[in-house]
C-alpha cells in the first residue's frame, strides 16, 4: 500500500509501444480491455495496484503473475506482446 497521498505510474506497452500511462494511488480505481487481432488481455487496477484478470493466452502466466505494486515490478502477457510496469518519474 501507498502512504496517504502518494502517486506511482503505470505504463503499458502493447507491441513496444505506450498504450497507456495511468498515475495511481490507493484511492484509483479502473478496469479495462486490451484488444488486439490475436488476443484481449483485462486489466484492473484497485489499492495501488495493478493486475491482469483475464486474458485469452494460452498459458495464462500473465493472469498467474502477482499484482504490481511498487516501482520495477512487471507483468507480461508475452502471446500478446503486453508489458505493464510500475515505473518512477
Amino acid at each position: 500500500m501507498l502512504p496517504s497521498g502518494e502517486t506511482k505510474t503505470v505504463l503499458i506497452k502493447v507491441d513496444g509501444e505506450e498504450f497507456k500511462r495511468i498515475y495511481i494511488d490507493n484511492e484509483t480505481k479502473d478496469s479495462f480491455t486490451i484488444e488486439k487481432e490475436n488476443g484481449v488481455n483485462e486489466v484492473n487496477i484497485a489499492d495501488g495496484k495493478v493486475n491482469i484478470v483475464s486474458a485469452d493466452c494460452p498459458t495464462q502466466v500473465c493472469v498467474n503473475t502477482k499484482e504490481a505494486n511498487v516501482a520495477g515490478d512487471l507483468i507480461v502477457c508475452l502471446p500478446h506482446k503486453v508489458v505493464i510496469e510500475i515505473v518512477e518519474e
